[in-house]
């Protein structure tokens, strides 16, 4: 009880943190008057976002799963791939947005 407590006021925390570097981000380039600069700077803190949480949650699936392993669960598998897969698919998610405004023509 204890342990899960302290990871959700933990995940909570780095949750408000990142909540308020993006908002400290935005102000910066929200006060840009040129709309281009604008979206191309918001373009790079999603793509920047998604690389670092997907490559964050890949590292701690890989961790997680290998962890549980060695402590003999038997789900650790099944959940542990889920979480990687999950991972994968936020890093892959600028990609796969950029594919599909390719495939409408934009």
């Amino acid at each position: 009880m204890y342990k899960t407590r302290n990871a959700t006021y933990l995940f909570l925390r780095a949750f408000i943190l990142a909540g308020l570097f993006v908002c400290m981000y935005s102000s910066t380039i929200l006060a840009q008057t040129d709309t281009t600069t604008v979206s191309s700077s918001l373009d790079s803190l999603i793509k920047w976002l998604a690389y670092t949480i997907g490559g964050a949650a890949v590292a701690i699936g890989i961790i997680w799963t290998g962890i549980m392993m060695a402590q003999h669960d038997p789900d650790a598998l099944k959940k542990g791939v889920w979480v990687i897969i999950g991972g994968i698919l936020i890093f892959a998610a600028p990609k796969i947005v950029q594919m599909i405004k390719t495939w409408a023509g934009m």
